[in-house]
């Protein structure tokens, strides 16, 4: 565990032990401290942090008797200096009237009809914020701990798991705040009003409670904060809104809450996952330097060996790699945790993060390891995006993280050690490969390679016939003419005329793969012996098995060549005479207009 993280948690443990003895000893801080804080510097911290707090800390020789039960009264003044960000600090209102309406849920429904639904709305309006919720309602049993600072619920499971969220939030933005409350089963309607003002002044906790009869079925809570000292306009909306979207995107995607701001329905809306088929790597491609670590027969193989699983590698398959897995922890307890890893079709800017959540709440909005994410900027970090629910392991106070030590390190290296396993799709592999701009047909000979391959390996009748099915579809896609001419091409040497000048041109004609360019241009061609020239000579290969060429005809054959050949000597000119793309392509003497009908026809 980090040593800023070790720090807060201490802190969090010393406040609830105050809370409970109304003190602490040094023997408390000591018992308190991990092993990893072992500074003076490090527990002076500790200490300062208690004082501004005014948490008392005590000799350990003094007697209980002579210490007051209650707490310092100034550390409810303290709370305005809590880390919250806006969406933080409303999302501990929210989460309250998540926990009232889970563990009340059955009523609810009794009450109000199978369809019921959880409703929270907040508005602003001046410096007031108000925050009102359809939920059970506070009981009379909790309403006593509900105003006491730390004192936990019984039922610390779900997301008011340390009892101090409604008031620490509420100290945060204002000193003056109301709770009005009706809860199921109970014929009264209650307003409490916290005026910590009030109360440092007259050194008076006990708050009156205005009642009222209702009917016993009558339900919800509204929370009033009078005066904000912090207000939410200090953010955009749209952030705001975002934030909110996406703590509790489980609970809006399932329709089991309407949650508003300003009027305005919270919705969260999941980017579209990319559909394509596997990407190869491109032959060429392997020779660059940034590449020539990867092995291209094992990548591809490993891209192509589970078709099985996956489906056709020659169609769409959708990138999104469900996740079931654990890992042991630092304890040697067992952490849980489950969600999916997706690559987004279009990558967006904010969308492209993993959300880490703790009991259905996002506690951790924009997680990019580098470890999966790659570097900053290239292009699996802006291509991934997911989300992981993490069931085990204690958050901070204010929920914006989790309380990893040691064990973040354990659980990436599960994590990315599972999505590499033969039950995942290399979703990792593809988000490192794939290229919007790459034609989705290309790979098409080496996609059926390992259809060949793996097609005897199976018995099972269904995989024959899936495997029957893709060969089928693949041999459709790239069958060739048969009997065309240029498949028994001869090479020829040409003197093309250009800008007052002649130039030998040498066509070279190949069958190459369909994953290559059409044509590459030689500048400095190498001439077969029985040929004798002086001078230099533009060296063309042109591939005769390129898709293009497999279209056309033995006439359109002559444009395009013609085509190329003028092309070849404009760069060559260009090159030597420093001209730019536009100069070179206005002085060629072919008609790029004869091109574009050529295009037409095919």
């Amino acid at each position: 565990m980090n040593i800023e993280a070790s720090i807060e948690k201490v802190i969090g443990e010393l406040i609830y032990l105050n809370n409970d003895k109304g003190y602490i000893t040094y023997s408390d801080i000591d018992n308190t401290l991990p092993d990893d804080i072992i500074s003076e510097e490090q527990i002076e911290i500790i200490v300062n942090t208690l004082e501004e707090l005014n948490i008392m800390i005590q000799d350990d020789n003094l007697s209980i008797d002579e210490v007051s039960a209650e707490p310092d009264l100034e550390i409810l003044d303290n709370y305005k200096n809590y880390g919250y960000k806006h969406w933080n600090a409303l999302g501990e209102f929210i989460d309250n009237s998540i926990g009232s309406y889970e563990n009340n849920l059955a009523e609810l429904k009794r009450i109000n009809g199978p369809d019921y639904k959880l409703k929270v709305d907040i508005t602003v309006s001046g410096n007031n914020i108000t925050i009102k919720d359809n939920a059970a309602g506070i009981s009379p049993e909790d309403l006593q701990r509900a105003f006491k600072t730390g004192s936990r619920p019984e039922k610390n499971s779900g997301k008011n798991e340390f009892g101090m969220g409604m008031k620490t939030s509420a100290l945060w933005y204002t000193n003056l705040w109301k709770v009005q409350t009706s809860s199921i089963g109970d014929n009264e309607h209650k307003e409490i009003i916290f005026d910590l003002d009030k109360i440092l002044k007259t050194r008076n906790v006990k708050l009156h409670v205005n009642r009222r009869k209702v009917d016993k079925d009558l339900h919800g809570t509204t929370i009033i904060l009078e005066n904000v000292r912090s207000h939410p306009k200090s953010v955009t909306k749209e952030v705001l809104v975002s934030r909110l979207a996406s703590m509790y995107m489980s609970y809006l995607r399932n329709n089991q809450l309407s949650l508003t701001y300003m009027g305005d329905n919270i919705n969260y809306q999941k980017p579209e996952v990319l559909k394509t088929p596997f990407t190869l790597i491109p032959i060429e491609q392997l020779n660059k330097d940034s590449l020539s670590h990867i092995d291209k027969n094992i990548i591809n193989d490993e891209l192509y060996r589970r078709i099985e699983d996956f489906g056709s590698p020659i169609l769409s398959i959708n990138w999104e790699q469900k996740i079931t897995n654990f890992f042991e922890a630092e304890d040697g307890s067992i952490i849980r945790y489950s969600g999916y890893l997706s690559l987004l079709k279009t990558t967006t800017e904010g969308d492209n993060v993993i959300r880490l959540f703790r009991r259905k709440r996002a506690i951790v909005n924009a997680y990019r390891p580098h470890s999966i994410f790659g570097k900053d900027g290239s292009i699996s970090s802006n291509r991934i995006f997911g989300e992981i629910h993490i069931e085990d392991l204690p958050v901070t106070y204010n929920k914006d993280n989790f309380l990893w030590g040691n064990n973040e390190s354990l659980f990436l290296k599960s994590l990315i050690s599972y999505l590499n396993s033969e039950n995942c799709i290399p979703i990792l592999k593809q988000a490192k490969l794939y290229r919007k701009k790459n034609d989705p047909e290309r790979g098409i000979e080496v996609r059926n390679k390992y259809v060949e391959k793996y097609k005897e390996k199976y018995s099972n009748e269904e995989y024959k016939k899936q495997v029957s099915n893709i060969l089928k579809h693949s041999k459709e896609s790239i069958e060739e003419p048969k009997n065309h001419s240029n498949l028994e091409r001869s090479d020829e040497l040409l003197d093309v005329d250009f800008n007052s000048d002649t130039y030998k041109v040498y066509l070279q004609f190949y069958q190459g793969s369909k994953l290559e360019r059409l044509f590459y241009i030689d500048n400095h061609a190498e001439l077969p012996s029985d040929i004798d020239i002086h001078g230099e000579c533009i060296g063309i290969r042109i591939n005769t098995q390129h898709p293009y060429i497999m279209k056309i005809s033995e006439s359109q054959e002559e444009v395009l060549f013609q085509f190329i050949k003028n092309y070849a000597v404009a760069v060559f000119f260009a090159e030597n005479q420093n001209y730019s793309l536009e100069d070179f392509i206005s002085m060629t003497s072919f008609n790029l207009s004869d091109l574009m009908r050529l295009e037409s026809k095919i």
